[in-house]
């Protein structure tokens, strides 16, 4: 629609901008939204501008060409989305293990006097005793990668 092309005009020509970026309006049209990781984001975008050589369509032609020039000086900066270290996860996993282990440990020696709380806390154990059964099978899993 032509709000949603109003918009990403005004994206682009905020983000194409010498000043300082504070807000960046890509939530003003669905279309902006969509778009938002292309435009300033981590990717590298291609924008194909297309005119008319009908002598009828100048005033449009010269409105895309200026369109293109400010999407022109948009300046990404993209990186390689790389994959975590499978040995930097297995410690993160054995850590997450020990710390689930010591509360299970404090909550075993921890005994409530009233009948609520000892249901309160057997519930949180079975919470843990879950967690940590998870947290194992995923660290058998991420030493099998």
């Amino acid at each position: 629609s032509t709000w949603s092309l109003s918009a990403l005009a005004t994206v682009i020509s905020a983000l194409s901008s010498k000043k300082p970026r504070s807000h960046i309006p890509y939530r003003d049209s669905k279309l902006t939204h969509l778009l938002q990781d292309s435009l300033g984001g981590n990717c590298k975008t291609t924008i194909i501008a297309t005119m008319s050589p009908n002598e009828g369509a100048y005033d449009e032609s010269i409105s895309t060409l200026k369109f293109a020039d400010r999407a022109r000086n948009i300046s990404n900066h993209p990186t390689v989305n790389a994959q975590a270290d499978s040995s930097l996860q297995v410690d993160q996993c054995k850590r997450e293990i020990e710390r689930l282990r010591g509360l299970l440990a404090m909550y075993a020696t921890d005994k409530p006097a009233s009948s609520k709380g000892r249901k309160s806390h057997a519930g949180n154990i079975a919470v843990i005793e879950g967690k940590l059964a998870n947290q194992e099978e995923h660290n058998r899993q991420m030493k099998a990668q």
